[in-house]
């Protein structure tokens, strides 16, 4: 019966992150950057600046240097070979929350909000 519960409780996240793949998300970070980013499914990520502090508001990148994995409980974003990462953590079904770091230090909090 324990078995029966803890394997009901774990499946949403396990769900989730497989389904994470082929979805986007809008993210607002702390310095008020703003961006969706496409999860897509050879675990590369696409993102489209809506509003970015460096000039590149309005701008796509995408690649094999953009990488996403998951865990089962946090989601890791990796921008350009390490030059930024994100740790997010899952909070229900539609929403991340966590820190970046890039390469010179600055850290900044981040929310995302899946589209629905």
């Amino acid at each position: 019966m324990r078995v029966l519960l803890l394997i009901i409780l774990f499946s949403p996240l396990t769900v989730l992150g497989e389904e994470i793949g082929g979805s986007g998300w809008v993210f607002e970070e702390s310095d008020r950057d703003k961006k969706i980013i496409l999860f897509d499914l050879d675990k590369t990520f696409t993102y489209i600046n809506i509003r970015n502090s460096s000039g590149n508001s309005g701008r796509t990148f995408s690649g094999t240097r953009l990488q996403w994995s998951f865990d089962g409980t946090t989601v890791v974003l990796n921008f350009n070979n390490n030059f930024k990462l994100c740790s997010l953590n899952l909070k229900g079904s539609d929403t991340m929350i966590g820190t970046c770091v890039n390469e010179t230090g600055v850290v900044v909090s981040i929310k995302g909000k899946l589209i629905e």
